[in-house]
């Protein structure tokens, strides 16, 4: 039997140990599953390892474009959102982030009230994309059954697996 992952996982990548702490309790307060990376490399080991839902990393111009490629190898990709300064990088610099593929940019500091709910958009976004490509991957699951919502709890079993 597979299961559709319904509860949202959040990647925080900070290499600020008291920021990335700060958010951890935020997020935690929200009830959101998280694991933690302090670089793009060690981001990248867990990206290959766990199901995540949603990366929140500070923007690094070394270092984004390997969190975005790790993204892109889990199906569906974690929404990726980068926090920056806005004085430390331009416009132009956050056009080709998005163009790219990143969900999203948030300015720096941190709000708690903006980080939760743009936190809340990409969860919706990931999970709507995951039902879409389970069900297009089993799309000869019995006939009448409902497509789920996004958060609730879901077991659904293969044609394959069905006698």
């Amino acid at each position: 039997m597979e299961q559709l992952e319904t509860q949202p996982v959040v990647l925080i990548v900070m290499a600020e140990p008291d920021q990335r702490e700060a958010v951890s309790n935020c997020l935690s307060e929200a009830g959101y599953l998280q694991e933690h990376a302090s670089n793009a490399r060690e981001a990248s080991g867990i990206l290959a390892k766990k199901s995540v839902s949603i990366v929140l990393a500070d923007y690094d111009d070394t270092t984004w474009r390997e969190i975005l490629r790790a993204t892109k190898l889990q199906k569906p990709a974690p929404r990726l959102i980068f926090g920056f300064q806005f004085s430390r990088l331009g416009s132009l610099a956050c056009e080709v982030a998005l163009k790219a593929g990143v969900y999203n940019i948030l300015g720096r500091p941190y709000r708690a009230s903006e980080v939760l709910q743009e936190l809340g958009f990409a969860w919706q976004a990931w999970a709507v994309e995951g039902v879409r490509s389970w069900g297009a991957r089993h799309s000869t699951i019995h006939a009448g059954r409902q497509t789920p919502r996004p958060g609730t709890t879901v077991h659904w079993e293969t044609t394959s697996s069905v006698v």
